[in-house]
């Protein structure tokens, strides 16, 4: 069983492209976590996040609680937005109209300009599954980009299922 969970509030505009900026957890982020870990009842053996600060500041509180260690992998990590990364959307389209319009066309195969394509992120999230021994009780703290591509490599969802779900901060995704 491997349970994804996307991290818990970062300090970060909504309004800007966060992709792989390693934002730190605001102060609520980092209380949601404490409180998570200390009402969590699930029975794990192995803890993963990814390693960007906003994860593994997640995934802390849960291991230190039930006294495991923390495992950190990249590819947990969210999707590479590259030259998008940390601007806020109106300069994205300012400043780059013609890269926003071909990967706003071919988003699954595309990725901005020094990023990544929807389907690298669901290739990364095979390679993880496949690194792991998912016999075992896996917790895995993510973010959103990558559990929508767990959705089409572990679940067989479409495209356009995954890319329309979305998952608040701090929900959870249980695979068998």
């Amino acid at each position: 069983m491997i349970v994804l969970q996307r991290h818990f509030q970062p300090q970060w505009q909504p309004q800007h492209c966060l992709g792989q900026f390693d934002a730190n957890l605001s102060e609520s982020g980092l209380t949601q976590a404490q409180q998570f870990a200390e009402c969590l009842r699930e029975e794990i053996d192995e803890i993963w996040c990814s390693d960007l600060r906003r994860a593994s500041a997640s995934a802390l509180p849960i291991a230190r609680r039930l006294g495991l260690p923390l495992k950190q992998s990249v590819l947990l990590r969210e999707i590479n937005m590259g030259i998008f990364t940390g601007l806020h959307w109106d300069q994205v389209h300012q400043q780059f109209p013609d890269a926003l319009a071909v990967w706003g066309a071919e988003w699954a195969l595309v990725g901005p300009p020094q990023g990544e394509s929807f389907m690298d992120i669901v290739q990364r999230a095979s390679l993880w599954r496949a690194q792991v021994d998912d016999s075992q009780r896996i917790w895995a703290v993510a973010h959103e980009g990558f559990m929508r591509a767990a959705l089409v490599a572990w679940a067989n969802a479409s495209l356009e299922q995954a890319i329309a779900r979305q998952f608040q901060y701090g929900e959870c995704v249980q695979f068998a």
